[in-house]
């Protein structure tokens, strides 16, 4: 099998987080008792390799956010003030009344 080489440092992190879940993986197999090896290696894998999943996935949505901000058209919206977003419920000059 090839090695799979990234790209970047962005790339780099996972590859390693990978390899080090693989690692774990091999440890929960080698320290489960007889008849528990699938089990502790499945309850290893959805454990951690849920976690490092939603790591990834909020890692690659920020580089997207990231990349679109610097657009043009990102940079003409109309729902920014001053270079920052603003929320249109959000009005700094209205006070909130209480019941």
């Amino acid at each position: 099998m090839n090695a799979i080489t990234p790209r970047s440092e962005t790339e780099a992190l996972p590859h390693e987080r990978f390899q080090a879940l693989l690692a774990d993986l091999d440890t929960a197999g080698d320290n489960a008792q007889y008849g528990h090896v699938l089990d502790d290696m499945d309850d290893d894998l959805f454990l951690h390799g849920r976690k490092f999943l939603t790591e990834i996935l909020q890692s690659k949505i920020q580089d997207r956010v990231n990349a679109a901000e610097k657009t043009a058209e990102a940079k003409q919206c109309p729902c920014k003030k001053n270079g920052s977003p603003q929320n249109e419920d959000e009005n700094p000059n209205d006070e909130q009344q209480s019941h």
